[in-house]
């Protein structure tokens, strides 16, 4: 894993403001359909047909509790945004380097 400051010049250099914005609703999505947030700023009838078909990415035990994979999360993120996994997997990693060293990330945050 990359430093927090590495995974920031990288996103600065190849993802957009509005790229990062679709990748923090993309990620905020793939949480909800895991029911691991209650909203999303996202629902999935705003979503394109193709983007509709990566929603079997988010998976649960057979009691139904949820499961989160970060592979499959990059893979949802991905296939709804259409930014490559490489951008996905640093906006996640990023996002959980934030939130354990209780940084804001800077990407714009969306209500």
């Amino acid at each position: 894993m990359r430093t927090l400051e590495e995974i920031e010049a990288y996103l600065d250099a190849h993802v957009s403001i509005d790229q990062l914005s679709k990748l923090e609703s993309a990620h905020s999505l793939y949480m909800y359909l895991c029911g691991i947030a209650g909203r999303s700023v996202t629902r999935v009838d705003q979503l394109g047909a193709q983007a509709r078909t990566c929603t079997q990415l988010s998976k649960h035990t057979p009691e139904g509790r949820p499961i989160f994979n970060s592979d499959d999360c990059i893979a949802f993120m991905a296939c709804v945004t259409g930014a490559p996994a490489q951008c996905c997997r640093a906006w996640l990693q990023r996002s959980f380097l934030s939130a354990m060293l209780d940084e804001p990330a800077s990407s714009p945050v969306l209500h």
